[in-house]
């Protein structure tokens, strides 16, 4: 009999690669936003929510990493999306490049990339 500890989770990569897609897809959507929005910085969407995304999603891929004696793809993958898609909401709060409209409204009507 094969240990459990050895045996690959199927499940396990599966939601793994599925978080890592959604993660991948909404920094792929707020990419196009900011490519699309140029001149208007503003919307309706306060993208400071997908901050606790990018948590679940790293937590998730820590607990993989940590219960497992092999570490897997799949969850250094997911953790290296879930930071990077986090470090893009940084930037993109941070300078005003997507701002929510009431959010930008208190801020002052900034430019985009300034602070």
């Amino acid at each position: 009999m094969r240990d459990i500890e050895t045996r690959r989770s199927p499940l396990l990569s599966l939601v793994s690669w599925s978080l890592t897609g959604l993660l991948a897809g909404a920094a792929a959507f707020l990419v196009c936003q900011a490519v699309l929005r140029r001149n208007c910085n503003h919307w309706g969407f306060d993208i400071r929510q997908l901050w606790a995304a990018c948590g679940l999603a790293g937590a998730w891929a820590g607990a993989a990493l940590c219960t497992r004696r092999r570490p897997a793809w799949p969850q250094f993958v997911l953790l290296a999306t879930a930071a990077a898609t986090a470090l893009l909401v940084f930037v993109c709060d941070r300078y005003n490049v997507l701002v929510e409209y009431s959010l930008w409204c208190d801020r002052g009507i900034p430019l985009p990339w300034s602070r």
